[in-house]
């Protein structure tokens, strides 16, 4: 969980809704917002930023949901917690700039009525792309610039081309990271590199971000004809400088994800990115193998495949022991195919 302390230049203002003391007509205002957020969010987990007492938040409970809120304000948090936690509302106090949830983590989120309290709202926005899947959907609702109200608590308004341009700012880099290694005469040379950039491309599509071309530099290759296996230490020192450079250029989230799957090099990239942060005030940077992404996906074998047991894995292979995902194809006469992953 993050402080709640924020700098000056992101700390918000004041003013939020309070039921029995906000006047009714800004009360249907927001109600207004979140009907149209129920809409178009779906299902999943749920975050709402900025969730005050939590009566709107409060909205989304459902089936197929788990909400959380979360807003910088103990009493708030507090008042929350005690009138619908029993529903299944689960709050937390944190900064909105610097939200204490993993990356990847959420289906949705929503900030209502809260990106106008920044002076820089940009951090803000950062994290909400951060802590999103690659396929989640992110509502923000705000007052437009022509039409607010004077209001001295809405101190950055926007026109619906400033918020576009800067929901499309958020300073977010993938690193993809692959290899030069044998995976059988039907693959080419490259190709957990070239599965790593796809994947990259496909994220920032959907979410914004720039990607960097791929790299072939990894560790923990098996030794078979034309691959190229490098030593930790080298890799180690590449990733370092790459996420803090990309750091020091400004890019507030960085995802490095690897094509290649060896326990030993993601236990590496994972360690270096968490170090990267803890250097880097308000850097969020996270590692992962394309594998996690199948098991995320996945509730258990598909069927006709047959999942491989720890003990059937060779160590150092490219099948990670605690996804068991790696399976064989089973053939119409009951024997097994080649290695495929699902």
């Amino acid at each position: 969980m993050s402080s709640s302390v924020t700098s000056a230049k992101s700390r918000l203002t004041g003013e939020r809704p309070q039921q029995g003391v906000t006047p009714d007509s800004l009360l249907a205002l927001h109600e207004a917002g979140y009907r149209a957020v129920l809409e178009r969010i779906g299902t999943g987990r749920i975050l709402d930023v900025g969730c005050g007492q939590g009566f709107e938040s409060a909205r989304f409970l459902g089936p197929g949901r788990e909400v959380v809120g979360a807003d910088y304000s103990p009493e708030a948090v507090r008042t929350a917690s005690a009138r619908y936690g029993p529903e299944g509302l689960r709050v937390a106090q944190m900064d909105a700039t610097a939200l204490g949830f993993r990356t990847a983590s959420f289906d949705g989120a929503c900030s209502s009525h809260l990106i106008e309290h920044f002076r820089d709202p940009e951090p803000h926005v950062a994290e909400l792309a951060r802590v999103l899947k690659p396929a989640g959907v992110a509502c923000v609702l705000t007052p437009n610039k022509p039409t607010d109200f004077e209001n001295p608590f809405h101190v950055h308004l926007f026109d619906r081309t400033e918020l576009r341009a800067m929901l499309e700012r958020a300073p977010l880099a993938y690193v993809p990271v692959g290899t030069i290694e044998f995976h059988g005469e039907h693959l080419p040379f490259g190709v957990d590199s070239f599965e790593a950039h796809a994947l990259c491309v496909r994220a920032a599509e959907r979410s914004g971000g720039v990607v960097l071309p791929p790299v072939y530099l990894a560790s923990g290759c098996l030794d078979l004809p034309g691959t190229l296996s490098f030593e930790p230490a080298l890799v180690e020192a590449w990733v370092r400088a790459t996420v803090d450079g990309l750091a020091g250029r400004g890019f507030r989230a960085i995802v490095v994800l690897t094509g290649h799957g060896p326990l030993d090099l993601n236990h590496l990239l994972k360690r270096v990115c968490a170090e990267a942060e803890a250097a880097h005030e308000g850097l969020r940077a996270y590692a992962l193998c394309w594998l996690e992404l199948n098991a995320a996906r996945l509730s258990g074998p598909e069927p006709g495949v047959y999942t491989l047991a720890a003990t059937e894995v060779e160590p150092g292979s490219n099948t990670p022991l605690e996804a068991a995902w790696g399976a064989v194809a089973r053939n119409p006469d009951g024997t097994f195919g080649s290695t495929v992953m699902t």
